[in-house]
Protein backbone atom coordinates (compact mmCIF):
# COMPACT_ATOMS: atom_id res chain seq x y z
CA UNK A 1 0.00 0.00 0.00
CA UNK A 2 1.33 3.17 -1.09
CA UNK A 3 1.67 6.03 1.67
CA UNK A 4 -1.21 8.52 1.53
CA UNK A 5 0.95 11.67 1.75
CA UNK A 6 -2.10 14.32 2.88
CA UNK A 7 -2.74 11.44 5.97
CA UNK A 8 0.78 11.29 6.66
CA UNK A 9 1.33 14.99 7.20
CA UNK A 10 -1.44 15.20 9.33
CA UNK A 11 -0.56 12.39 11.24
CA UNK A 12 2.97 14.15 11.76
CA UNK A 13 1.48 17.10 12.98
CA UNK A 14 -0.53 15.37 15.55
CA UNK A 15 2.25 13.39 16.92
CA UNK A 16 4.71 16.92 16.83
CA UNK A 17 1.77 18.48 19.12
CA UNK A 18 1.68 15.08 21.54
CA UNK A 19 5.37 14.23 21.33
CA UNK A 20 6.01 18.09 22.43
CA UNK A 21 3.24 19.20 24.68
CA UNK A 22 2.27 22.13 22.09
CA UNK A 23 -1.15 23.06 22.22
CA UNK A 24 -0.08 25.07 19.27
CA UNK A 25 2.70 25.32 16.92
CA UNK A 26 5.85 27.80 17.90
CA UNK A 27 5.42 30.76 15.88
CA UNK A 28 8.11 30.38 13.08
CA UNK A 29 6.00 27.93 11.89
CA UNK A 30 2.66 28.40 12.60
CA UNK A 31 1.57 29.42 9.42
CA UNK A 32 2.89 26.16 7.74
CA UNK A 33 0.54 24.09 10.23
CA UNK A 34 -2.88 26.12 8.58
CA UNK A 35 -4.44 25.20 5.54
CA UNK A 36 -4.86 28.34 4.50
CA UNK A 37 -1.05 29.07 3.68
CA UNK A 38 -0.18 28.86 0.24
CA UNK A 39 1.30 25.55 -0.06
CA UNK A 40 1.98 22.82 1.91
CA UNK A 41 -1.62 21.04 2.81
CA UNK A 42 -3.72 22.00 -0.05
CA UNK A 43 -0.64 21.20 -2.44
CA UNK A 44 -0.59 17.86 -0.68
CA UNK A 45 -4.06 17.37 -1.24
CA UNK A 46 -3.34 18.19 -5.26
CA UNK A 47 -0.51 16.06 -5.85
CA UNK A 48 -2.15 13.10 -4.57
CA UNK A 49 -5.45 13.33 -6.62
CA UNK A 50 -2.94 13.22 -9.67
CA UNK A 51 -2.62 10.02 -9.10
CA UNK A 52 -5.84 8.95 -10.30
CA UNK A 53 -5.10 10.59 -13.95
CA UNK A 54 -4.34 8.79 -16.89
CA UNK A 55 -0.75 9.41 -17.99
CA UNK A 56 -0.03 12.30 -20.77
CA UNK A 57 1.99 15.28 -21.46
CA UNK A 58 -0.85 17.34 -20.37
CA UNK A 59 -0.75 15.63 -17.33
CA UNK A 60 2.81 15.84 -16.81
CA UNK A 61 2.65 19.36 -17.62
CA UNK A 62 0.09 20.26 -14.81
CA UNK A 63 1.59 18.16 -12.60
CA UNK A 64 5.01 19.63 -12.97
CA UNK A 65 3.62 23.46 -11.75
CA UNK A 66 2.15 21.46 -9.19
CA UNK A 67 5.72 20.39 -8.09
CA UNK A 68 7.18 22.68 -8.62
CA UNK A 69 4.41 24.90 -6.03
CA UNK A 70 5.22 22.21 -3.13
CA UNK A 71 9.15 22.51 -3.93
CA UNK A 72 9.10 26.49 -3.03
CA UNK A 73 6.81 26.05 -0.22
CA UNK A 74 8.29 22.90 1.17
CA UNK A 75 12.12 24.60 0.86
CA UNK A 76 10.61 27.54 3.25
CA UNK A 77 9.52 25.71 5.56
CA UNK A 78 12.39 23.24 6.23
CA UNK A 79 14.92 26.05 6.30
CA UNK A 80 12.69 27.55 8.86
CA UNK A 81 12.50 24.15 10.72
CA UNK A 82 16.42 23.72 9.96
CA UNK A 83 16.74 27.35 11.71
CA UNK A 84 14.96 25.42 15.19
CA UNK A 85 16.41 22.38 14.80
CA UNK A 86 20.03 24.15 15.03
CA UNK A 87 18.44 25.97 18.18
CA UNK A 88 17.07 23.20 19.81
CA UNK A 89 20.35 20.97 19.23
CA UNK A 90 22.63 23.15 21.31
CA UNK A 91 19.85 21.79 24.93
CA UNK A 92 19.12 18.18 26.01
CA UNK A 93 16.97 17.37 28.33
CA UNK A 94 17.83 14.18 30.92
CA UNK A 95 16.06 10.93 31.07
CA UNK A 96 16.57 6.99 32.82
CA UNK A 97 18.64 4.74 30.97
CA UNK A 98 18.97 0.72 31.84
CA UNK A 99 22.76 0.12 32.46
CA UNK A 100 24.12 -3.22 32.71
CA UNK A 101 22.81 -5.23 35.47
CA UNK A 102 19.33 -3.77 35.07
CA UNK A 103 20.64 -1.01 36.73
CA UNK A 104 18.93 2.60 36.15
CA UNK A 105 20.77 6.03 35.79
CA UNK A 106 20.67 9.21 34.34
CA UNK A 107 21.59 10.12 30.74
CA UNK A 108 21.37 13.19 28.61
CA UNK A 109 18.92 13.37 24.95
CA UNK A 110 18.00 15.32 22.48
CA UNK A 111 15.23 17.57 23.55
CA UNK A 112 11.46 16.17 22.12
CA UNK A 113 11.25 19.55 20.17
CA UNK A 114 14.51 18.82 18.23
CA UNK A 115 12.99 14.68 17.80
CA UNK A 116 9.75 16.05 16.52
CA UNK A 117 11.66 18.93 14.26
CA UNK A 118 13.61 16.26 12.62
CA UNK A 119 10.79 14.14 11.90
CA UNK A 120 8.65 17.09 9.98
CA UNK A 121 11.57 18.00 7.98
CA UNK A 122 12.50 14.89 6.58
CA UNK A 123 8.51 14.03 5.91
CA UNK A 124 8.58 17.23 3.69
CA UNK A 125 11.86 16.09 2.00
CA UNK A 126 10.24 12.59 1.55
CA UNK A 127 7.49 14.20 -0.67
CA UNK A 128 9.46 16.09 -2.27
CA UNK A 129 11.24 12.75 -3.70
CA UNK A 130 8.20 10.82 -4.05
CA UNK A 131 6.38 13.68 -6.45
CA UNK A 132 9.77 13.44 -8.44
CA UNK A 133 8.94 9.87 -8.80
CA UNK A 134 5.27 10.24 -9.76
CA UNK A 135 6.48 13.43 -12.24
CA UNK A 136 9.46 11.14 -13.80
CA UNK A 137 6.05 8.20 -14.16
CA UNK A 138 4.27 10.46 -15.84
CA UNK A 139 6.89 11.69 -17.92
CA UNK A 140 7.93 8.17 -19.16
CA UNK A 141 4.25 7.15 -19.93
CA UNK A 142 4.39 9.96 -22.29
CA UNK A 143 7.52 9.05 -24.07
CA UNK A 144 6.32 5.26 -24.12
CA UNK A 145 2.53 6.16 -25.97
CA UNK A 146 4.37 8.46 -28.47
CA UNK A 147 6.97 5.62 -29.27
CA UNK A 148 4.43 3.47 -30.00
CA UNK A 149 1.89 5.62 -31.97
CA UNK A 150 5.09 7.06 -33.75
CA UNK A 151 6.28 4.03 -36.13
CA UNK A 152 9.64 5.95 -36.87
CA UNK A 153 10.28 5.46 -32.94
CA UNK A 154 10.33 1.57 -33.23
CA UNK A 155 13.87 0.87 -33.81
CA UNK A 156 15.87 1.83 -31.03
CA UNK A 157 12.91 1.41 -28.63
CA UNK A 158 14.41 -1.31 -26.47
CA UNK A 159 17.49 0.79 -26.12
CA UNK A 160 15.23 3.85 -24.79
CA UNK A 161 13.82 1.54 -22.30
CA UNK A 162 17.39 0.63 -20.93
CA UNK A 163 17.50 4.38 -20.22
CA UNK A 164 14.40 4.64 -18.88
CA UNK A 165 15.70 1.61 -16.47
CA UNK A 166 18.65 3.68 -15.76
CA UNK A 167 17.01 7.32 -15.18
CA UNK A 168 14.45 6.00 -12.98
CA UNK A 169 16.73 3.50 -10.66
CA UNK A 170 18.33 6.54 -9.65
CA UNK A 171 15.22 9.20 -9.06
CA UNK A 172 13.74 5.79 -6.86
CA UNK A 173 16.45 5.05 -5.29
CA UNK A 174 16.21 8.73 -3.71
CA UNK A 175 13.08 8.34 -2.88
CA UNK A 176 13.68 5.04 -0.70
CA UNK A 177 16.62 6.47 0.94
CA UNK A 178 14.06 9.89 1.87
CA UNK A 179 11.28 7.88 2.62
CA UNK A 180 13.47 5.73 5.20
CA UNK A 181 14.63 8.32 6.58
CA UNK A 182 11.48 9.88 7.45
CA UNK A 183 9.91 6.61 8.47
CA UNK A 184 12.90 6.63 11.01
CA UNK A 185 13.25 9.60 12.57
CA UNK A 186 9.25 9.23 13.02
CA UNK A 187 10.55 6.11 15.27
CA UNK A 188 12.92 8.02 17.07
CA UNK A 189 10.39 10.52 17.93
CA UNK A 190 7.92 8.03 18.75
CA UNK A 191 9.31 4.73 19.48
CA UNK A 192 6.51 2.27 19.31
CA UNK A 193 5.26 -0.66 17.70
CA UNK A 194 2.21 1.26 16.44
CA UNK A 195 4.24 3.50 14.56
CA UNK A 196 6.83 1.32 13.41
CA UNK A 197 4.00 -0.87 11.82
CA UNK A 198 2.32 2.49 10.25
CA UNK A 199 5.95 3.36 8.98
CA UNK A 200 6.69 -0.20 7.43
CA UNK A 201 3.79 -1.43 6.19
CA UNK A 202 1.54 1.33 5.21
CA UNK A 203 3.71 3.89 4.79
CA UNK A 204 6.83 1.43 2.84
CA UNK A 205 9.82 2.16 4.82
CA UNK A 206 12.05 0.24 3.39
CA UNK A 207 9.99 -1.14 0.66
CA UNK A 208 10.53 1.54 -1.66
CA UNK A 209 13.80 0.83 -1.62
CA UNK A 210 13.32 -3.15 -1.85
CA UNK A 211 11.16 -2.46 -5.00
CA UNK A 212 13.64 0.32 -6.57
CA UNK A 213 16.32 -2.20 -6.19
CA UNK A 214 14.38 -5.52 -7.89
CA UNK A 215 13.40 -3.13 -10.86
CA UNK A 216 16.67 -2.97 -11.78
CA UNK A 217 16.85 -6.61 -13.05
CA UNK A 218 14.76 -5.64 -15.97
CA UNK A 219 17.58 -3.47 -18.03
CA UNK A 220 19.10 -7.37 -18.46
CA UNK A 221 15.96 -8.18 -20.41
CA UNK A 222 15.73 -4.79 -22.45
CA UNK A 223 19.58 -5.22 -23.32
CA UNK A 224 18.79 -9.04 -24.41
CA UNK A 225 15.79 -7.76 -26.99
CA UNK A 226 18.27 -5.95 -28.74
CA UNK A 227 20.46 -8.42 -28.79
CA UNK A 228 22.84 -6.21 -26.52
CA UNK A 229 25.25 -6.99 -22.99
CA UNK A 230 25.36 -5.28 -20.08
CA UNK A 231 28.29 -3.28 -19.62
CA UNK A 232 30.85 -3.81 -16.76
CA UNK A 233 29.11 -0.97 -14.48
CA UNK A 234 25.44 -2.16 -15.96
CA UNK A 235 27.09 -5.68 -14.73
CA UNK A 236 28.53 -3.92 -11.13
CA UNK A 237 24.96 -2.51 -10.19
CA UNK A 238 22.75 -5.64 -11.27
CA UNK A 239 24.87 -7.71 -8.95
CA UNK A 240 25.20 -4.80 -5.85
CA UNK A 241 21.15 -4.51 -6.46
CA UNK A 242 20.59 -8.01 -6.33
CA UNK A 243 22.46 -8.25 -3.45
CA UNK A 244 20.99 -5.53 -1.29
CA UNK A 245 17.75 -6.55 -2.27
CA UNK A 246 18.32 -9.84 0.19
CA UNK A 247 19.56 -8.03 2.96
CA UNK A 248 17.31 -5.20 3.23
CA UNK A 249 13.97 -7.55 2.03
CA UNK A 250 13.04 -8.73 5.94
CA UNK A 251 12.20 -5.26 6.24
CA UNK A 252 10.64 -4.35 2.36
CA UNK A 253 9.18 -7.39 1.95
CA UNK A 254 9.69 -9.68 4.67
CA UNK A 255 9.09 -10.97 8.28
CA UNK A 256 10.14 -7.64 10.08
CA UNK A 257 7.99 -5.18 8.26
CA UNK A 258 5.49 -5.73 11.06
CA UNK A 259 6.58 -6.58 14.77
CA UNK A 260 4.50 -7.46 17.62
CA UNK A 261 3.93 -5.79 21.25
CA UNK A 262 7.09 -6.23 23.14
CA UNK A 263 9.06 -6.07 20.33
CA UNK A 264 12.58 -3.77 20.84
CA UNK A 265 11.81 -1.02 18.57
CA UNK A 266 15.04 0.87 19.17
CA UNK A 267 17.10 -1.91 18.05
CA UNK A 268 14.94 -3.32 15.33
CA UNK A 269 15.15 0.69 14.15
CA UNK A 270 18.96 0.66 14.29
CA UNK A 271 19.60 -2.85 12.34
CA UNK A 272 17.42 -1.26 9.88
CA UNK A 273 19.31 2.22 9.59
CA UNK A 274 22.68 -0.08 9.17
CA UNK A 275 21.41 -2.12 6.32
CA UNK A 276 19.88 1.20 4.66
CA UNK A 277 23.35 2.72 5.53
CA UNK A 278 25.57 0.37 4.54
CA UNK A 279 23.08 0.26 1.08
CA UNK A 280 23.55 3.46 0.08
CA UNK A 281 27.36 3.57 0.55
CA UNK A 282 27.91 0.35 -0.99
CA UNK A 283 25.56 1.98 -4.24
CA UNK A 284 26.87 5.75 -4.14
CA UNK A 285 24.17 7.50 -2.36
CA UNK A 286 24.35 9.86 0.14
CA UNK A 287 21.39 10.23 2.74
Amino acid sequence: MAINIPQDWQTGKDEYYKLTGEKKPREKIAKFFTTSHTGIHSLLDDLADFSQKAPNQKTAENYLKLKQKYDKAATEYINQLQTLITEESKKTQTGFVVKGDNELGIAKFKTDSYRGLKMLKTKLESYKANFEVHYRTYLIADENKKKVENASFAEGTNRSRVETVEKSFEVRMKNGFARFKAASNALKATPTVEVWNREFTTNEAVRSLTTALAAYKTIKTELEKSNLQLSQEQQRLLLLTTHWYQELAPWGDGAKRKLNQGDNVALERDQASQKVKACAAALGFSI
